[in-house]
C-alpha cells in the first residue's frame, strides 16, 4: 500500500494507471498485487476515497519537496535551468526515506513520504481500517456460504439415514 501510494504521488494526479512491475518491494508479485487492489477497489466504496486522499496529500507533499529542491538548486548555484531529477528517483523506487535526511537541508523539513507524520499516518489507518473492513465482509460472505454447506450436508446425511 505504501509503495502503490508513494508511486501515485510521484506521477501525480493526471496519471490513473500504475506500472506495478515499477514498483519497489512488493509483498507478492506484481500481478496479484494489482489484482489485490483492484479487488479491494470494487468490494469498498470507502475504500478508493481513502487511498486517493493519501495518495493526493502524499502528491501535495512531494510538489512541495520538488519545489523547495529546485529552490535551493537554483539558489546554490544562482542557474536559471529547471531541476530534473526528483521525479524520475520517485518512479525508479528512489523513494526518500524519512530516517535519512538531506544533508543541505539541514533535516529542518520534513521528508515528503515521512509516514510518520500526524497527516500521514491518519490517512494511512483509514485505508488499513478499509482494507481490514473489506477483509470482514469477504469472510463473512464466505462464512455464510460454508454454514449453508454444513446445512446442506446435514440435511443430506439425514435423508441417507431415513
Amino acid at each position: 500500500m505504501i509503495q502503490y501510494a508513494r508511486h501515485r504521488a510521484v506521477l501525480g494526479p493526471k496519471f490513473h494507471r500504475v506500472d506495478w512491475n515499477a514498483l519497489p518491494d512488493l509483498p507478492a508479485e506484481p500481478g496479484i498485487c494489482s489484482r489485490r487492489m483492484s479487488s479491494l477497489f470494487k468490494q469498498n466504496t470507502k475504500f478508493r476515497p481513502a487511498v486517493m486522499k493519501l495518495c493526493t496529500m502524499l502528491g501535495e507533499r512531494y510538489a512541495k519537496h520538488l519545489e523547495r529542491t529546485q529552490n535551493r538548486f537554483l539558489n546554490k548555484n544562482d542557474c536559471r535551468g529547471l531541476l530534473r531529477c526528483s521525479a524520475s528517483e520517485g518512479l525508479h523506487g528512489k523513494f526518500s526515506n524519512a530516517v535519512e535526511c538531506d544533508e543541505e537541508a539541514g533535516c529542518e523539513e520534513a521528508c515528503w513520504d515521512d509516514f510518520k507524520e500526524k497527516s500521514i499516518r491518519k490517512a494511512l489507518e483509514d485505508v488499513f481500517h478499509y482494507k481490514q473492513v473489506s477483509k470482514l465482509d469477504i469472510s463473512k460472505i464466505v462464512g455464510s456460504g460454508s454454514e449453508e454447506w454444513c446445512d446442506l450436508n446435514t440435511n443430506v446425511e439425514r435423508h441417507v439415514h431415513l
